[in-house]
Parts: structure tokens; sequence; C-alpha cells
């Protein structure tokens, strides 16, 4: 950082800095990560001076009065460094000139997820839903449209459609939902198995003004992927991201990787492929690989930390190769109070109208004669009353805020590894922050 950069920040050198007094000092993968529990805020040192010299900061003494004692005893560019370091980090994570206010996450609904039907005509071993036959009582059109138009009442702004496979025998009223919220001035999001889309459909879907496009794929071959998906669906995938190329739909790959099946193969030769189907495409793509497998109809559970550090290596390999990857370290901001795993925070109409508390959590009201401004208020009671705050497992533990809490469905327990788990993945945060900046 050089002295404009500070002057920039209007940071005086000669004054302390009003630092938390609450920090805490972890090592883990080659760096120190500082943590403020109270603010919600962490750095990330890895100068082997840099620790020392935010100690001293913390404990009052100002930026210059630090460098000349430092001066002393180690190299001067050591600690011109090590002042560069804590001065960037201090800068990138809220904590001065004026340290901005805490700020509670919580969730606003103004995205809905319209769980269209169980129909599929796919039979996924990844599937935890199960779906294949429509479910006896789902929603008509109606229904679907007179949902739709309170959520706009609400000043909803994304509609997601999902399923089953919206496109199989809902293709219709699928085009219709996106068509009315695109009038109702909302982004659109489908997602679809991709095995229906023709030249015809994909025509049909961006005129009907749908904004993105989800599609899954769980291998970087035919050999994986179809022995997930089915026969075929490979190649089918490919014809459709063929036939959107001269579209302005944003393509979204959504990838499972199953262990002893896919996995292997995409740690292989993912990087590759999917450079491939960008080129493809003829434009920038997003590939976002799951980190956890529900139980699904033929594979069990998978949410060990080996498997879930293997799918964000691989997902880092991904972003490495010039590909937009969406992570969940990118909803990490300094200062943001974390107090959920996500129970609650989700707004997502089942087929029958039922509305959950999470995938695999409780019912918590039906629409099919409410209004959707009931399901939002049942929503917030559970979200709030599921605050990691409350968790005697947690309340003490100084990055409960960054963390959220473990799996409330689940009743987990945090484990000394699972801690360690995301102050690892907050050095790997770093890394991409300042790549996303310089880039």
């Amino acid at each position: 950082m050089s002295s404009t950069d500070i002057e920039e920040h209007e940071i005086d050198l000669e004054r302390s800095l009003a630092l938390p007094t609450d920090f805490t000092f972890h090592e883990t993968q080659h760096a120190t990560v500082v943590v403020s529990g109270s603010s919600a805020r962490w750095l990330i040192l890895r100068h082997s001076l840099s620790t020392e010299f935010l100690k001293l900061l913390s404990a009052g003494a100002s930026p210059s009065s630090v460098v000349l004692r430092l001066k002393g005893q180690y190299p001067r560019s050591d600690v011109m460094e090590a002042l560069d370091e804590v001065l960037t980090e201090l800068i990138d994570k809220e904590f001065f000139p004026e340290r901005k206010s805490l700020r509670l996450f919580t969730p606003d609904y103004k995205m809905m997820t319209f769980t269209l039907t169980n129909a599929c005509n796919l039979r996924c071993k990844t599937c935890y839903r199960y779906c294949g036959a429509p479910e006896t009582s789902e929603l008509s059109s109606d229904q679907w449209h007179r949902l739709l138009r309170q959520f706009a009442s609400l000043d909803g702004l994304v509609l997601r459609i999902s399923g089953g496979e919206p496109l199989f025998l809902h293709k219709d009223l699928t085009l219709e939902l996106i068509n009315a919220a695109f009038n109702f001035g909302m982004k659109t999001l489908l997602l679809t198995n991709g095995t229906l889309i023709d030249k015809s459909t994909a025509k049909e879907m961006e005129a009907v003004g749908l904004d993105r496009l989800q599609i899954s794929l769980d291998g970087c071959d035919a050999s994986t992927n179809d022995a997930i998906r089915g026969r075929g669906v490979f190649q089918k995938v490919l014809n459709a991201i063929d036939c959107l190329r001269n579209t302005e739909i944003d393509i979204f790959i959504a990838v499972v990787p199953v262990p002893g099946i896919s996995l292997e193969k995409l740690e292989s030769d993912g990087k590759s492929f999917f450079a491939f189907l960008q080129g493809q495409l003829g434009r920038p793509l997003t590939v976002s690989i799951a980190q956890g497998i529900l139980k699904g109809r033929f594979v069990d559970r998978q949410d060990d930390l080996s498997f879930i550090q293997r799918c964000r290596a691989l997902q880092e390999n991904v972003l490495t190769y010039n590909t937009s990857a969406g992570l969940d370290l990118w909803q990490w901001e300094p200062g943001r109070r974390n107090t959920s795993c996500g129970l609650g925070c989700s707004l997502t109409i089942e087929p029958n109208g039922d509305v959950l508390q999470c995938a695999g959590g409780a019912v918590v009201t039906n629409v099919q004669s409410r209004h959707l401004r009931e399901a939002i208020k049942a929503l917030k009671t559970s979200f709030t009353s599921h605050s990691v705050d409350n968790l005697p497992s947690c309340k003490l533990c100084e990055i409960r805020y960054l963390c959220g809490g473990p799996c409330r469905i689940d009743g987990e327990e945090c484990t000394e590894g699972k801690r360690h788990d995301i102050l690892s993945r907050l050095v790997m945060m770093n890394r991409l922050r300042y790549e996303r900046v310089d880039g």
C-alpha cells in the first residue's frame, strides 16, 4: 500500500486506531487468521511480522510508534511489509477509518422458488426429491399465477422455477410464468436437466424474458455423467448448450460430483472440460460444484469434511480457468452477522403448495388457500427462533457469526475439524477477493 492509498483512507499513522479488543489468532494454511467475534470481521496475515504488528496496534500503539519500535529489532523492509499488509487487511475488512456498524443478516424473501412439479423425464441417482411421476395434489396454473401476483405485490425481485423437470409436462406453464415475472420487472431463473432443449425451445425461453438457465451436469464425459443421470443425457446437454449459443441467456452449470463415479474424473479433467464447454457456448458460463450431497435415489448423503474439501478444491481449480464460479465464500462480508445455517431463509413453494423451513425441513404453512404474506411471516419466525446465539454449543464461539452454526435439521454438533475448515475457507476466500479486485 502506498502513502497515497493511506491518505485516501484518511489513516492518521500518529494516532491509535481504536481496534477491537477481542482478537483471536489461529494458524492455518500457512497464514494467521485473526478473528474479531464481536464485529464479525477477520484478517488474513501472511508476513512473519504482521501478527506482532497487529497485536501492538490492538494494544493501543499508533502505526508510527509500532514501526519505530520494530525497526530497532527487524530489517526496515520487513517492518514496512508488515505495515502494508496489516493496513491493507484492516481497510479491506472495513475496520476503519470509521468502522461500519454490525449488520445482521436477515432474509428479505425477494427471491421465490416455484418447485412447479415432481414430474421428470429422468431418474437421476442423486435426486433427493425422488422425482418421476407428478404429485397427485399439485397446484393448478391459476394458483401458480395467483402466487406470482402476490409476490409482485410484495416487491418480489427474482422468480426461480424448478422441479422435477419444468419443461417435461409443464413447458407452456413454465414459459407463461417466466413471461409474467418478466412483465412484473423480475429477474428469472430456470433449473432444468437440459435434455428437452432444442433450438426452438431456446428461442422461446429467450423471447419470454428468461435471464438465467441452470443446467445440471454431473460428469465431464458420457460414461461418468450418464452413470448418474441416465444413458444419452451427456450428449443431450451438449446439444442444448449448442442450441443456446445464439441466445443471450446466462448459462449456469450445476455439478453434483459423486465419489467413485464422477468426482475423480472431474478432478483430473474438469478444468479442461469446462473450458471446452465455455468455448462451445461462445461466451462465459458459470460453474458451481456442490459442496455436499443429500441422500438421493441411489446415493447416500455425503457431507464429511474430506469430501467437502475435495469439492472446494475442484471448484477452485475450475475458477482458475477464467470461468466464473459461484462459491459460497462470496457471501461472507466483513461486519455481516450470520446467525443461521440457512433454515427459514428461502421462500420455496412445493408442488402441492407447502412451504418448508428448508430442503428436508418441516412444513411451516401451505399457500393453496393462504396469502404468500403468511408464509413469509412463518419463515421469519423459524429463522429468528433458530439463531446461532441460542445454540449452547455455539453462542460463545468467536466465529459463530461467520459460520452461522451447524445444520439445525440434522442436529449436527460443531467439531474442531469444522472450525478449522471455516478458517481455511477464509484464507482461500481472501486470495479470491484480491484476485477479483486485481482482475
